[in-house]
């Protein structure tokens, strides 16, 4: 649940909205809101979480980043961040984040504000969020801060004809119109304590369906860790879960949390009826949920006739998100573990994690390991997944790329297809070649990606013996992530690359064989300059390597011994295109039919 940055006695005077096109060019538009005040004010933290990044773009220009399970907000143009506030720091509602930033010739001062899920790639210690995918935050915001967003919205020089709500166009939200906001239904709640004192109070939206959980009562820098019989744990003074997963269609939902103060915690109950929602066990036992989520193979070994020791896992294909519970066993200690990429080890009776964005799996392996003293018997769930991507991808990948690597097309002498099979090297990407000597040539993005991984290699091109002590060179490979899940991008046999780029191959090591190494990342746009020379000016061979693949293989590929390579062609415009493939040539073998 949201809460507005800002107290109510300091109000803004005015409002930029979502998905505003004036001055944010379309078809998105304005990807946040905008809040203006005549003077100062105290920009406050919208949502309990870990901030995770303060970042600097310009002088007297911050940001700061929260995070709060798989959510972030973002706090933009502040003029100064509140004193003390770091990194890894815990913030709760309400306290200071910094200071709005001074329009320049003007008394007004601003903020940007974004709220939605991420994208974070770690390395050792550092972390760094590489996308945010934005949401409107319509109906994630409390009854108090829609009442009171609904009333400065209606200030006259915030409301438009063009752009009627706070989320507009690409970023409407038709469940979550301002001023007709959805009700929420409210179940009775039951808890162990005295209201005065630790509470948890929740709530129950069946028409998500949703539970929300708030603590009440806690004291200021305590520790606050909640669990459920419906979802595992989380730490903060918020608890929402929704219930969609079949082991969480229960007719009551127990929700426990904890309060620690150092060795000394104490913790409260709370109930909430959910036999709105609960399955039969004839329905929930078929696995019939609408295809989204696959349930765990039966255990390897169990525990005892009477109380089989079982990981129950489904997996939520639209948010990867795999879930797991421990049924059965005989009370000892639990500890999970599990075959997929950065899940790590946890405790308890639950097991909950994430896939890491472009992460693209078949099945996932659970292990669950119950011990009593020294005598420990151990469980496996094998999880089915039907992943589907995330992110922003297109209906169709048909010129899709708008940009052409080369500003002239004209100057390719050649090109050859992707996944081609050179005697024993399988070649995944395609080849762009020049006329001898033109190595000098812009190469430019083409389309908005991320820099995630980059190779430096030493190799020996003598093209017609204009090499003959043949001394290497080293070329240079990247490979682009984009905003579509499993759809990334490749460029090879680059010689000179941009000022931009060449400060992240400082540390990537330069080898015989290419070797991919994890680099940036680093955020780039459609045209943005990639390197101005190709191939071995040594000796005058002119080409680039380009390559275009999906994980998710919604369009012909290679298949996996050529990592899912696309056939290029049809990324780019029609005309585009044809004149590819009228410069084609066959000199090597193709993998299949999947090119044209």
């Amino acid at each position: 649940m949201l809460v507005l940055p800002f107290a109510a006695a300091e109000d803004p005077l005015r409002i930029m909205p979502m998905g505003e096109t004036v001055n944010h060019d379309p078809p998105k538009g304005h990807p946040g809101i905008d809040f203006q005040w005549e003077g100062s004010a105290t920009v406050r933290a919208s949502l309990p979480g870990e901030v995770v990044e303060i970042t600097q773009p310009e002088p007297n220009d911050f940001a700061v980043s929260v995070i709060y399970g798989p959510f972030v907000v973002s706090y933009k143009h502040l003029g100064s961040v509140a004193p003390g506030l770091g990194v890894g720091d815990e913030i709760d509602y309400g306290e200071p984040i910094g200071n709005p930033m001074p329009i320049q010739g003007t008394p007004m001062t601003m903020i940007h504000w974004e709220f939605g899920t991420y994208v974070m790639l770690e390395s050792g210690d550092s972390r760094q969020i590489v996308r945010t995918i934005r949401e409107c935050p319509l109906g994630y915001l409390s009854d108090d801060a829609m009442r009171r967003l609904a009333t400065l919205w209606t200030v006259e020089a915030n409301v438009t004809p063009t752009f009627p709500d706070i989320c507009n166009d690409y970023y409407a939200d038709p469940d979550n119109q301002l001023l007709a906001k959805a009700a929420t239904s409210s179940a009775p709640t039951t808890t162990v304590t005295d209201p005065a004192e630790l509470a948890a109070v929740c709530t129950f939206d069946e028409s998500v369906p949703k539970i929300s959980c708030q603590a009440v009562g806690a004291t200021q820098g305590s520790q606050l860790r909640w669990e459920s019989n419906v979802y595992g744990w989380m730490t903060g003074t918020l608890y929402e879960v929704e219930l969609v997963e079949q082991y969480q269609l229960v007719p009551e939902v127990a929700v426990t949390l904890q309060e620690c103060q150092g060795s000394e915690c104490k913790t409260v109950y709370s109930t909430i009826d959910t036999s709105g929602i609960a399955q039969t066990p004839s329905t929930t036992e078929s696995g019939d949920y609408g295809g989204d989520t696959s349930t765990a193979d039966s255990p390897t070994s169990t525990a005892s006739e009477d109380a089989e020791l079982a990981a129950i896992c489904s997996v939520d294909n639209v948010q990867h998100r795999l879930t797991c519970e421990a049924s059965g066993g005989r009370g000892g200690s639990l500890a999970w573990s599990s075959d997929a990429p950065g899940f790590g080890t946890d405790a308890g009776l639950t097991y909950s994690r994430q896939l890491e964005w472009g992460l693209v799996l078949d099945r996932i392996n659970v292990n669950l390991e119950e011990c009593l003293g020294s005598d420990c018997s151990t469980v496996t769930s094998t999880v089915e997944l039907s992943l589907q991507p995330r992110g922003d991808c297109p209906n169709s990948f048909d010129g899709w790329l708008e940009t052409f690597p080369l500003s002239d097309l004209s100057v390719i002498a050649e090109v050859e297809a992707p996944a081609r099979i050179i005697g024993p090297v399988l070649e995944q990407p395609g080849i762009f070649r020049l006329p001898y000597w033109q190595n000098e040539v812009q190469v430019r993005l083409p389309i908005d990606a991320t820099l995630i991984y980059g190779l430096k290699y030493l190799l020996v091109s003598n093209l017609n013996n204009a090499n003959p002590d043949e001394v290497p060179d080293v070329q240079y490979g990247l490979r682009f992530e984009t905003e579509c899940e499993g759809l990334w991008f490749a460029f090879e046999h680059m010689y000179e690359l941009s000022p931009e780029i060449l400060p992240y191959f400082a540390d990537v090591p330069t080898q015989e064989a290419a070797t991919a190494h994890r680099i940036g990342p680093l955020a780039m746009s459609e045209g943005d300059l990639v390197g101005t020379s190709i191939g071995f000016p040594r000796d005058g061979n002119a080409f680039v390597a380009f390559g275009v693949f999906d994980d998710y293989e919604r369009v012909p590929t290679a298949g996996p011994d050529f990592i899912n390579a696309a056939c290029y062609y049809d990324f780019f415009s029609p005309d585009i295109a044809a004149q590819l493939r009228s410069k084609t040539v066959a000199r090597w073998p193709v993998a299949g039919d999947f090119c044209p």
